[in-house]
């Protein structure tokens, strides 16, 4: 229902007595679209922002060819493909390292869970801080893993982990 206003006004506009033409009683309208903004999507998850520097993201399956390699692949058989054994593997073999110890605590990890890690550099050779972050399959969201120092020594079948630490013990 028109108001009496609006009547008047369509009244008026129509009306023979009035100089003015139909085209400045109706000016055009014109319509603008308002301006679109895109956001670029999100990397995927575990994208290295840095490819270029001395620090890695990965959550690749890793090798012992360097330092870093089996640092990710102790964290690949860590978290993907959730197997002590494997882990053991990646460690200095007089270490004896025992994967019952360690099978318990991949347990705890949920079944589907995606790992990232950041291996960074420390300032002594070979040692390396790592951090990370844990998606669950059910989430979005992800989870911090804290920070290990990871040092590591080249060996005749390849690179080897000779120790992981808690860096708070080591300042202690």
């Amino acid at each position: 229902m028109m108001g009496a206003g609006a009547i008047f006004a369509v009244a008026s506009a129509l009306s023979d007595d009035d100089d003015v033409p139909l085209a400045e009683a109706f000016p055009a309208t014109t319509t603008s679209k308002a301006p679109t903004t895109t956001t670029p999507p999100a990397p995927p998850f575990c994208t290295d922002p840095n490819p270029d520097d001395a620090v890695v993201v990965t959550n690749e399956p890793g090798d012992r060819n360097s330092a870093v390699g089996v640092i990710t692949a102790f964290e690949y058989r860590y978290y993907a493909d959730r197997d002590a054994v494997k882990v053991v593997e990646t460690y200095d073999p007089a270490l004896q390292m025992d994967p019952a110890g360690i099978q318990p605590f991949i347990d705890k990890v949920p079944l589907g869970s995606k790992h990232c890690m950041t291996i960074e550099p420390s300032d002594k050779p070979n040692e390396f801080r790592v951090t990370g972050e844990l998606k669950s399959p059910n989430s979005a969201l992800t989870e911090p893993i804290d920070m290990l120092l990871f040092t590591t020594a080249p060996s005749p079948n390849g690179w080897m982990i000779t120790s992981v630490l808690d860096p708070e013990s080591v300042a202690a």
